[in-house]
């Protein structure tokens, strides 16, 4: 019970950003370099949160209960307190770390306490983050129509926060051995061994965290500027991205399994989902936009657990590289936060989604100088 409220918290808390930006942008009259700020310190978060994580994972218990309080104080805060404040920049730092601990952590536990049941377990704890993603844009969008802010939004997560940290006092399970985490020995020696082959992975996630950023944090705001999205309300066109990402991500699991191989798919979903991202902006009824995005998520879907798959193929000591490589991805959200928004004050908002296509070609790109190397053949 613990594990699955921490995935649906820390779903919640990561489409919120997105979610929120129109009204924020209205409220404090933000122009759209000041508001990719939220995204950037939510991401910023995340990656620290994570490196955080696996320096002290054998501190696992501690670093649990820790979490849930920031969230509830960070996200109690935001809910509580107006203005566009550094403080309020703050605060979604300390939340994206926060909440990104309380989706990785579980299924690090999952994995190491039943290595034979892993894949199984983690898609059912996976799906309880997915519902998160997808409801909390519906979430926003029915406060703001019944006439509440986007503090309302805040208030509901403080609250799910509150249980989560319940929860972590209460159930007390005993752990498993989650290993030496990124201890110096651990990251020296997998970089000293297999340097080049985590190089790519760790660019290539990089990448991918840039393009996914443009959909989850700039939808809602793109389509509202351009007059809506058909009658629906814009911020259900983000929970429809993340539904079709998510049911897109067991499509592609089911097709690796069968008769894909997982570099084919990848690089076809790179090239299917930059060009959808490149040719979006470019229709002009907006429910043709809003049709655009869902079926980026679609393509977007399957990428980052093939990407993130690929740590598998290291030796066993060295699996704990994989919060390296989701905190890359991470690192690509924060940067491509600042770069769109730049883009999109500065150019046109149409140039600021389109360039989303590019990290996805650069992918591309890398996987066709790897495509010889064994471990990405596989």
């Amino acid at each position: 019970m613990d594990l699955i409220i921490f995935n649906l918290v820390s779903g919640l808390s990561f489409s919120l950003a997105g979610s929120i930006l129109p009204e924020l942008s209205s409220v404090y009259s933000l122009s759209s370099s000041q508001a990719a700020l939220v995204p950037y310190y939510h991401f910023i978060g995340n990656f620290g949160g994570l490196l955080l994580l696996g320096i002290l994972i054998q501190k696992a218990r501690t670093i649990t209960v820790a979490s849930t309080v920031l969230l509830f104080g960070s996200s109690l805060y935001l809910a509580l307190i107006p203005g566009f404040t550094l403080l309020f920049k703050l605060s979604f730092l300390v939340l994206g770390a926060s909440s990104t601990v309380l989706v990785a952590l579980p299924g690090m536990i999952l994995s190491r306490a039943d290595p034979g049941q892993a894949a199984k377990n983690l898609s059912f704890l996976f799906a309880f983050f997915c519902i998160g993603v997808i409801l909390s844009p519906a979430f926003t969008s029915a406060l703001i129509r019944f006439g509440f802010s986007y503090r309302g939004a805040f208030l509901i997560l403080s609250l799910a926060a509150g249980a989560a940290l319940t929860t972590s006092i209460v159930f007390r399970r005993p752990l498993p051995d989650l290993g030496e985490g990124l201890s110096p020995a651990v990251v020296g020696g997998a970089f000293k061994t297999h340097g080049l082959f985590l190089v790519i992975i760790i660019v290539i996630a990089f990448l991918y965290g840039a393009a996914e950023s443009i959909p989850n944090v700039w939808i809602p705001k793109y389509l509202q500027d351009r007059g809506g999205s058909a009658g629906m309300d814009v911020r259900i066109i983000l929970s429809l991205f993340w539904a079709a990402m998510t049911v897109g991500r067991y499509i592609c699991s089911w097709l690796v399994a069968r008769f894909v191989k997982p570099l084919i798919l990848l690089l076809s979903l790179s090239l299917l989902g930059g060009a959808v991202l490149f040719f979006t902006p470019r229709l002009v009824h907006p429910g043709y936009s809003a049709l655009g995005f869902i079926l980026t998520g679609l393509f977007l879907s399957g990428m980052y657990p093939l990407i993130i798959a690929w740590v598998d193929y290291l030796p066993a000591k060295y699996t704990s590289m994989f919060m390296i490589v989701w905190a890359g991805s991470m690192a690509g959200g924060s940067v491509m936060s600042r770069v769109a928004g730049r883009v999109i004050e500065s150019v046109s908002f149409n140039m600021g989604i389109s360039i989303g296509a590019v990290p996805l070609a650069l992918i591309a790109l890398l996987l066709f100088y790897a495509r010889n190397q064994t471990r990405f053949k596989t």
